[in-house]
């Protein structure tokens, strides 16, 4: 759940009229970020830290009732390009 809650605190930098207002206004939407900014990391014991992120794009599909997240990253200088896929299930 830390990746969705990322992808919405990314969502939240946009401005008023295009800010996702729920999980559903999300679907078929892309959100990139390639100015610097905060992103929150949560590692798999539950320790949550505030580290600085650019360059990366979130793209999400609904599938099923649920939600596909396509998390798009890069660092050009060094030659670093990812992609990870997350599946978030609304309760």
């Amino acid at each position: 759940m830390g990746v969705l809650t990322s992808a919405l605190a990314l969502t939240a930098c946009a401005s008023n009229s295009e800010q996702a207002t729920s999980i559903a206004d999300l679907d078929g939407t892309v959100w990139c970020s390639p100015n610097v900014h905060s992103r929150v990391a949560v590692d798999f014991r539950g320790n949550v830290e505030v580290k600085d992120g650019k360059d990366v794009c979130l793209a999400f599909a609904q599938n099923s009732g649920s939600y596909v997240v396509k998390i798009d990253w890069w660092n050009e200088s060094k030659a670093i390009h990812l992609v990870e896929w997350a599946i978030a299930i609304p309760t």
